[in-house]
């Protein structure tokens, strides 16, 4: 059984991202869907010159992409579709965003239908920190089903018509939470999650904060990854809707209430 995820990191605190980093996402992201055997076929780029539709990587599209030295965009899409097609809205495989504008603040996700990104601790911290250097990231969060039936639709915050009504109501709160409260308040409890000084130290009791439950519950864990920025905080996956359940109401989540 195929296991769909979805990774998402963000920041609302900075400027926009610059050509060179959207430069090196494009060269990362097309390396890391190959270390694990997926081969990038297609790509979207948005902004000043760019129509923002889907392309074939190689094609006369993609050569001026890379001429234009990745200047002036908005949003750049990595995209792998299954073998003979070229079909990307309906036959994708794998796919890494990034996007940066001024009033929506920088995101990045990636998306696979399978397998592909295992989810064992080691190997998914080697990911996260050669995404992490990609950008200066406020938080970010892992999910995938059971916890979010869509992961994709979930973390980019649209419906997909699959979502039970919860999940849905879930969305709307976190497409109405301002950037201050993002930045703020984690958004729920994930597998994985890159979390912030300010959402660490969120009360969830009198004298009881999120890092001291997070540190004090067997199977989980609380490391930093960027110093002084963001830790990683790793939860068993028969632990996560336990959790979900008792900080509903305390104020530390976003979609918790």
């Amino acid at each position: 059984m195929t296991v769909p995820f979805a990774l998402g990191l963000f920041n609302y605190s900075n400027s926009t991202a610059g050509a060179q980093v959207f430069q090196r996402f494009h060269d990362i992201s097309i390396s890391m869907l190959e270390l694990r055997g997926i081969q990038a076929t297609h790509f979207a780029a948005d902004g000043t010159g760019h129509s923002g539709e889907m392309a074939k990587l190689g094609s006369t599209a993609h050569r001026r992409l890379l001429a234009s030295d990745f200047g002036d965009l908005t949003l750049l899409s990595i995209v792998a579709v299954a073998k003979g097609s070229d079909a990307p809205a309906y036959d994708l495989t794998a796919s890494a965003d990034f996007s940066s504008c001024r009033d929506l603040g920088t995101e990045l996700t990636l998306f696979s239908k399978d397998n592909r990104f295992p989810l064992e601790s080691h190997s998914f911290r080697e990911l996260l920190v050669r995404l992490i250097t990609l950008y200066d990231w406020d938080f970010g969060y892992v999910t995938h089903p059971p916890f979010e039936r869509s992961p994709q639709a979930y973390i980019a915050s649209y419906c997909d018509g699959t979502q039970p009504q919860d999940e849905e109501d879930r969305n709307q709160v976190w497409y109405d939470a301002p950037p201050e409260m993002r930045v703020r308040k984690a958004r729920n409890i994930f597998p994985f999650s890159l979390l912030n000084p300010a959402q660490l130290s969120s009360p969830i009791a009198p004298g009881k904060t999120l890092t001291r439950l997070l540190q004090s519950t067997p199977g989980c864990t609380l490391d930093e990854l960027v110093p002084g920025r963001l830790w990683l905080s790793t939860v068993e996956p028969h632990l996560v809707q336990g959790l979900r359940s008792l900080l509903k109401g305390t104020g530390a989540l976003i979609e918790g209430g």
